[in-house]
């Protein structure tokens, strides 16, 4: 929904970086006049664009530069080793044909197997730091735009379902050397 402002009349006070609007909030660390669309609430507290990059520990505030978008981190270290599978996946049978070759069902699957063995490993390390991200910081605020929990969730679903996976691999694999 976009914010209205308000035009300033001649008595009003008026936004410092809009003269032509009406002052509705003032900034809690510089004083500055702020109308509604620059006005940014922060924790409870009014602040300008300029102040939410000014570090203020004695405030107790959280800065722009120290939100850190962790969801989005652990997503792409669930997901990012299994990119260059998808990407087989899809120019595999695109390649088979212009390679001349007509058996494009079994080089997709031969391809998409050395895929998966040489990139999938990774996410033997990837998903419990992906996991560990989710447990850590999924009560933190990660943006001053209110965000959906879907990359938590996806993250920490796919980090437990990988770890189950290895579990499972290594579980089988050790009982094929023993029999």
């Amino acid at each position: 929904m976009p914010v209205e402002s308000i035009p300033a009349s001649a008595e009003d006070a008026r936004c410092f970086d809009h003269p032509d609007l009406r002052a509705e909030h003032t900034c809690e660390h510089c004083g500055r006049l702020l109308c509604s669309l620059c006005a940014i609430e922060l924790d409870g507290h009014v602040r300008c664009g300029r102040c939410c990059t000014v570090e203020d520990p004695s405030r107790g505030w959280r800065t722009v530069p120290e939100l850190f978008q962790y969801d989005s981190l652990a997503w792409f270290l669930v997901s990012a080793p299994w990119f260059p599978l998808a990407l087989w996946l899809v120019l595999a049978p695109s390649i088979g044909w212009l390679a001349g070759s007509y058996d494009v069902k079994n080089t997709t699957l031969f391809g998409a197997m050395a895929v998966g063995f040489m990139f999938g490993w990774i996410s033997l390390f990837t998903a419990p730091v992906s996991l560990w991200l989710v447990l850590r910081y999924r009560r933190q605020r990660t943006s001053l735009l209110p965000r959906t929990r879907v990359r938590w969730w996806l993250a920490g679903i796919g980090a437990v379902a990988l770890m189950a996976g290895w579990i499972v691999f290594f579980a089988l694999t050790a009982v094929a050397v023993q029999s």
